[in-house]
């Protein structure tokens, strides 16, 4: 969603409720929803974060559900609503399972349909 389709009125209704509620932003949801998408180059950047993600889990013990600090407003795309570089990823509960070749290996974005 983007303020920039928005009135000025219909901003101030909707940003107070979307913030708050905007869980569904958290980084892993996010990478969870990358790891299915069509577009090759947002697939292997939510390998690239899983697998760094596995790496600082190895060293620090993360807390996993935290709530997003930064949520983009102004995003255009999915993959725009939380910013990487800012955000502390941690790796989706349901890719655990996969050895870190299977994720790299994986054809175009369908390591879900394998």
């Amino acid at each position: 969603m983007s303020k920039d389709y928005l009135t000025q009125d219909e901003a101030k209704e909707v940003v107070p409720v979307f913030k708050p509620n905007g869980s569904f932003t958290h980084p892993e949801s996010i990478l969870l929803s990358a790891l299915t998408d069509e577009r090759l180059l947002t697939w292997q950047f939510a390998v690239q974060q899983i697998l760094k993600a596995r790496e600082k889990a190895k060293t620090e013990e993360i807390l996993q559900f935290s709530v997003s600090k930064s949520l983009n407003l102004r995003a255009t795309d999915y993959m725009g609503l939380v910013n990487f570089e800012e955000e502390e990823a941690t790796e989706p509960p349901l890719t655990n399972g996969f050895i870190n070749a299977e994720l790299v290996s994986c054809d175009e974005g369908n390591i879900l349909q394998h």
